[in-house]
């Protein structure tokens, strides 16, 4: 079942409420429960060991969306709490059939939320390796900027810092100078990331912890 909900349309779409009369038109977006995520991951044949690290993501991702949401931000964050725990559940749907089919596994799985009705899960999973744009032309932390920060918070099922994701990254990954070299960027990148969420909260990265897992259990 969808569970549809309804939040103001400028934390959606950066964008002024539109009257008509006493009404107000609000925008609705259709949320995912958590059991059609799991639905959805045994439909696209999701393997254990990434459904296991796409629910350490969606619990790092819930632990900052309420460290954003507790402190006074003044537009600094327009982040739905709603979104974190889906969005870290379904951003790898699409990795091993594109492992398998050389295709590039966040488009492939943003247009696979698109097809079931889930756009704002989409751009966030679309953005969850690289941002649309730097991290410096960002006025506010978004809903893709938690779900790309957590994810590289977890390497496998383990929460660790940056450093020690990136490093992983390098080892696998940087097979050449090109994919080194962009892994580089994407370090950079996250790194200032982190500087703007962390500054936001008025804490430091040491201190954000997943939420515990009895709150993230399929409910039957």
């Amino acid at each position: 079942m969808k569970q549809v909900h309804m939040r103001r349309a400028s934390e959606i779409f950066n964008v002024s409420l539109v009257t008509s009369g006493p009404f107000w038109h609000i925008p609705i977006m259709s949320i995912p429960e958590r059991e059609e995520c799991f639905q959805l991951l045994k439909q696209y044949h999701v393997p254990t060991h990434i459904v296991e690290h796409s629910v350490m993501v969606g619990r790092v991702a819930v632990a900052l969306c309420r460290m954003l949401l507790q402190v006074p931000s003044q537009g600094a964050v327009a982040v739905e709490i709603r979104l974190a725990e889906p969005g870290g559940l379904l951003h790898d749907i699409a990795k091993m059939e594109c492992i398998e089919k050389q295709c590039e596994h966040a488009s492939r799985g943003a247009n696979i939320l698109l097809s079931h009705g889930y756009p704002e899960l989409a751009d966030m999973v679309r953005q969850h390796v690289v941002l649309d744009r730097p991290v410096s032309a960002y006025q506010c932390i978004t809903d893709a900027m938690v779900l790309n920060y957590a994810d590289k918070r977890v390497m496998h099922t383990e929460f660790v810092s940056l450093e020690d994701r990136f490093e992983d990254l390098q080892e696998r990954y940087g097979t050449t100078p090109e994919r080194k070299e962009r892994i580089d960027f994407m370090y950079s990148e996250t790194k200032k990331m982190e500087q703007m969420i962390f500054d936001v909260a008025g804490t430091d990265p040491q201190h954000l912890q997943p939420a515990p897992l009895h709150e993230m259990v399929l409910r039957t």
